[in-house]
């Protein structure tokens, strides 16, 4: 089992995580309709994992604009930042990303 991890041994945890996530949603882009709205959750995920602000919460922006169904990834992962890690500012960074969303649906 350790010989099939070789490869990621110089490679953060995070960053793995990251990659190993995005072979993955390659694979289910092929199987499910989610084209947009998951490789834009996708991106802002890693850009989460590698704590970079912007980029996060406008690739979040884009998924929920695409498909409301990332709205509750995104709730989760705010109440996961808020409750859990005790990161205020994170979460209400996450929660920025919602906004969008609201103002569409308001014009």
């Amino acid at each position: 089992m350790k010989a099939t991890f070789r490869r990621f041994e110089g490679i953060p945890f995070k960053t793995a995580s990251a990659l190993l996530l995005l072979l993955a949603g390659v694979y289910l882009l092929e199987k499910i309709n989610w084209r947009t709205s998951f490789s834009s959750f996708e991106a802002g995920f890693y850009y989460y994992l590698e704590n970079k602000p912007l980029p996060y919460v406008l690739c979040f922006a884009c998924a929920i604009l695409t498909r409301e169904s990332a709205f509750l990834f995104i709730l989760l992962l705010a109440i996961f930042e808020l409750f859990k890690e005790k990161r205020i500012r994170t979460a209400l960074r996450v929660s920025t990303s919602i906004i969008p969303y609201f103002l569409w649906k308001v014009y």
